[in-house]
């Protein structure tokens, strides 16, 4: 059967079996009737079967054969010739369909129609409406529209598909999918002539709540989903994603202007009427306020836009204020208010260059005036000197930690401070020499180390390190001596041995080598090398053979002790001492290596099981390496050892096996 194509040609049809011939007149009024009880009597459920009538209409009227000629069902030769070329080549590629694509312009502009006029009736009854009365006018109408044609989106769902979808692809301006054809109406007959009411009585509510009413929220974010829903891709009305330049122009702008206005008339009056303090509590809590608006009721993308518009006018406008109230909270100590003012300050771009400024002027004078308040002392106390140091600089350090997160500039700046204050003070200026804090600093070390904490760092050690063992190596350690007793001063750098002995002779002049071993509690073999070494050096005497000391062998000092060098290196190793400490320091890292080893066999074979002796002996290997290298033949002893407790057994040749 032949059928006329959209150019007046006709192309040849396989099978017309089951297409009909259907005018739109015939099924208008049921589906007009059907339509109508979407949108007018939306309370009433519509039945599946009835929507499953209205659905098979459109489907019908689109698949209808007799429509074929015309775009619009009508005779218009400019419609027909605008399209013959495509048209006629795909009903070549699909002859069965004839020309039914093309069907479906005279319902579309139909539905468009009702869609106008339903708008414009339902206009009359919001036009006059003004503030909440408008609102629940609108939120209603558009929530119970936005469903409905939805609706009516399923039930053209196959106009859609082909004939709207045909119609965009050929790049046909103002044609959209039904449910973007609501929407374009809506906005056309009923946003445009009331959105300006329908904003301004938003925006009402909005400065009822910041005064402290309470609103009802449904009404603004109602309202918000409609500008949002309402921004359409004019280009693309298909493209997904948000178009948000209704929400924008309608809403957001306006919305901007008045949250400046707002908070600037609020910020100027509270300021002048409360102290700064007050305020910064009043603009945090504002700042909060309107995050939490943003994620109540409007949209996403409002809410760095208000941010900055709030920040700008409560706490940029005010900056200088901020600026001298940071002083007076810096002399009150007032750490809270602090840090208040610095979370704020820091939300606008480099805002706090000029509090870091202040805060390093600040500590440098608190440190100038600490050290001055102690006269004398400090000069002549290394104690005092580095305490008072202390005491600031732990002062404002636990503000900067706290109050000011740490901020590197803050960080900085304590320490330019603290360095200015430190180098160039009152006791400085006394003495005359910049290098007179680090002698004081120095000093005050000494005195810290007379007192090596060996226990102190042994209890810190193995609560940082479990099932290690910690070895103090004494004969390594080393110091220096000032000696008062001789004709000219000298500073001996001796070993901590040395120094034991020699500081004995501040209580006598001789003692014998039994009374130094009770004495010092050094053992007498290591004792002998030690008196030795500093009866070589001339410091002591005997007047027995040095080589042949006896336990009654009487040490004396000598006080004729004299040399060229006033800085007199005595600390001379000792071979025995050397060689015992290297075979025990030696005995005791084998030991500990063995457990470790042990250790790591166990771990392998208890996640393993069953594994021979070479796969063992690599994992093993792999596993030390990071801290040391195992020999071979140890860790097959550690093997044997673990066999021999229980951990291993060898099942075959060459293989091990975990026992649980």
């Amino acid at each position: 059967m032949a059928s006329p194509g959209p150019s007046g040609m006709t192309c040849k049809s396989q099978s017309t079996h089951g297409l009909k011939q259907i005018d739109l007149d015939q099924i208008w009024g049921d589906l007009k009737d059907g339509i109508e009880q979407v949108y007018m009597n939306r309370h009433q459920d519509m039945s599946k079967s009835r929507y499953m009538e209205l659905y098979t209409h459109v489907y019908d009227y689109c698949t209808s054969v007799h429509q074929s000629g015309s775009r619009s069902n009508s005779t218009s030769s400019t419609s027909l010739s605008s399209s013959s070329s495509s048209s006629s080549t795909k009903c070549k590629k699909n002859p069965q369909l004839g020309g039914a694509q093309f069907v479906g312009h005279e319902l579309y502009k139909r539905l468009k129609e009702f869609l106008k006029c339903y708008l414009i009736n339902l206009l009359k009854d919001g036009i006059d409406l003004m503030d909440e009365d408008v609102l629940r006018f609108y939120t209603r109408q558009w929530e119970e529209y936005q469903f409905s044609s939805k609706v009516l989106n399923g039930i053209c769902s196959y106009l859609n598909r082909h004939w709207v979808k045909r119609e965009c692809d050929e790049g046909r301006k103002g044609i959209y999918e039904i449910y973007q054809l609501a929407l374009v109406s809506w906005r056309d007959f009923l946003f445009r002539p009331l959105h300006k009411q329908v904003t301004s009585a938003v925006l009402k509510l909005i400065e009822k709540e910041r005064n402290g009413e309470t609103i009802n929220t449904r009404l603004v974010s109602g309202v918000m989903n409609c500008y949002v829903e309402l921004g359409l891709n004019e280009d693309d009305p298909s493209a997904k994603g948000q178009n948000l330049s209704v929400y924008k122009e309608a809403f957001e702008n306006t919305f901007l202007n008045d949250t400046e206005r707002f908070y600037t008339t609020e910020s100027t009056d509270f300021i002048r009427q409360n102290p700064v303090t007050e305020y910064m509590k009043k603009a945090e809590q504002r700042l909060q306020e309107e995050q939490r608006r943003v994620q109540l009721y409007l949209h996403e993308t409002t809410l760095d836009i208000v941010a900055k518009t709030c920040e700008k006018v409560l706490i940029q406008k005010h900056l200088e204020i901020f600026h001298s109230e940071f002083q007076n909270l810096l002399n009150d100590d007032k750490n809270e208010d602090l840090g208040r003012m610095f979370q704020l300050v820091s939300r606008i771009y480099d805002g706090l260059g000029e509090l870091r400024t202040r805060l390093e002027s600040h500590i440098h004078n608190q440190g100038l005036s600490a050290i001055e308040k102690c006269g004398d002392g400090a000069l002549n106390d290394p104690k005092i000197y580095v305490n008072t140091i202390l005491d600031v600089h732990r002062k404002y350090n636990a503000l900067v930690m706290t109050a000011f997160n740490n901020e590197a500039g803050f960080v900085a700046a304590l320490d330019k401070a603290c360095g200015k204050f430190i180098n160039n003070n009152a006791v400085t200026r006394i003495a005359n020499s910049s290098s007179k804090s680090p002698e004081l600093l120095a000093k005050y070390c000494d005195l810290l180390l007379k007192k090596r904490s060996v226990q102190r760092f042994t209890t810190f050690y193995s609560s940082q390190h479990s099932g290690r063992k910690l070895h103090w190596l004494y004969n390594m350690s080393k110091g220096e001596l000032v000696t008062n007793c001789f004709k000219n001063r000298y500073s001996l750098q001796a070993s901590t041995f040395q120094m034991a002995v020699l500081l004995q002779y501040n209580t006598g002049d001789n003692f014998t080598i039994l009374q130094l071993q009770e004495s010092t509690q050094i053992k007498m073999d290591l004792l002998l090398q030690v008196v030795q070494i500093l009866l070589k050096s001339k410091l002591l005497t005997c007047e027995d053979d040095e080589s042949d000391l006896q336990h009654s062998s009487i040490i004396y000092l000598f006080f004729g002790y004299k040399n060229k060098k006033l800085r007199v290196n005595i600390n001379v190793p000792m071979k025995t001492e050397m060689k015992i400490e290297q075979e025990t320091t030696h005995k005791h890292i084998e030991e500990d290596r063995k457990l470790l080893i042990q250790a790591a066999i166990v771990r392998i074979m208890k996640t393993r099981k069953l594994l021979k002796h070479q796969q063992l002996l690599a994992e093993v290997l792999n596993q030390l390496s990071p801290r040391f290298k195992p020999r071979v033949p140890v860790v097959k002893k550690c093997i044997d050892i673990l066999i021999e407790k229980e951990y291993l057994e060898r099942t075959e040749k060459d293989t091990y096996s975990y026992l649980a």
